[in-house]
């Protein structure tokens, strides 16, 4: 399940509002909730989609890419 843009726009440019989420289904509960990463979980991405692209991955460090996508 994927967000629309507006739809993602709308949920994560405002602030805090109580009764932002009602109305939502489920998929799309769940697909915002997979949308952002930990900043500690996306810079270790970031750091594994560069090894990856210069083809230094260990098993270890491919397997924890493929979880991460």
């Amino acid at each position: 399940m994927l967000l629309n843009l507006e739809t993602y726009q709308q949920l994560t440019n405002l602030s805090l509002d109580s009764e932002l989420l009602i109305g939502l289904s489920i998929d799309e509960l769940q697909a915002l909730a997979e949308s952002s990463l930990f900043p500690k979980t996306q810079t270790q991405l970031q750091e594994l989609l560069i090894k990856n692209s210069e083809n230094q991955l260990s098993k270890v460090e491919a397997e924890t890419l493929d979880k991460l996508c």
